[in-house]
């Protein structure tokens, strides 16, 4: 399955709860950001390495790691910014979630993000044009706001129908 949404959404969040529910045992939780290229792989933009662009990532070894996992795990989820961006690995999502933020929460939360040190604000911006542009999924079969916690309830109905799904899937292979 994959979550998609622009940085700060809860993607991460959401994945970890998933795993929960659905089994941490049969479950593998692949972040996008582990399979960024090397930095000197990478595009430029005013002087600073472009995270922001379906060509920093290597969807190539996301494939290969998919495979490897689905060997021993019932569920993959798969999550990050530039997750649909990539039309082979769209192919594979059986479950896609997308999390929608507005403008003005992404630009609080990421002010206050720390992990890369200090970021000027025209990249802050630059990371919100960039997800406009190719981390959207208008057709994600679960649209969730970002804006707030997802509830038990809400997760608890996706669990459900993720497994559902799952078993329907091996009834049909059978």
């Amino acid at each position: 399955m994959g979550i998609g949404g622009v940085s700060r959404s809860g993607k991460s969040s959401l994945a970890r709860r998933l795993v929960k529910m659905l089994n941490p045992d049969k479950t593998y939780h692949l972040e996008m950001d582990r399979f960024t290229r090397p930095e000197n792989e990478l595009p430029m933009i005013n002087g600073t390495p472009n995270w922001e662009v379906p060509e920093s990532v290597d969807y190539s070894k996301i494939m290969a790691t998919i495979k490897i996992a689905s060997i021993n795990h019932e569920f993959i989820i798969v999550e990050g910014i530039l997750i649909y961006a990539n039309e082979a690995l769209n192919k594979l999502y059986d479950c896609t979630i997308y999390l929608e933020l507005s403008k003005n929460t992404y630009l609080t939360r990421r002010k206050h993000e720390k992990r890369w040190g200090e970021e000027p604000a025209w990249y802050q911006k630059y990371v919100w044009e960039a997800y406009r542009q190719f981390g959207r999924n208008g057709q994600a079969m679960y649209t969730l706001s970002g804006e707030r916690p997802i509830t038990d309830k809400e997760l608890v109905s996706i669990a459900e129908s993720i497994r559902a799904g799952k078993d329907q899937s091996s009834v049909e292979r059978s």
